[in-house]
């Protein structure tokens, strides 16, 4: 693996940049899945899923799928 996308894996793992944009970034072959498998490689931790990054996307996901028809129905049977 090389250093540019080291580096990339590294902003990801602390945060800095989203799954989809790391996968972007690394180019055009590349997707959100292959993020996740070479930062595991890279020996690079997962974002922290408390930190505030996450956070800002959880509660942008809850605002995505809040207009979604059902929605409500399906968080409330999981809850």
């Amino acid at each position: 693996m090389d250093d540019r996308l080291t580096s990339i894996l590294r902003s990801y793992s602390h945060g800095e940049i989203s799954a989809e944009r790391a996968a972007d970034e690394m180019g055009a072959t590349y997707n959100v899945a292959d993020v996740y498998v070479l930062s595991r490689e890279a020996g690079l931790p997962l974002p922290d899923p408390d930190g505030p990054f996450e956070r800002a996307q959880f509660e942008r996901a809850k605002r995505l799928f809040a207009g979604v028809p059902g929605s409500s129905q399906r968080s409330e049977k999981q809850a």
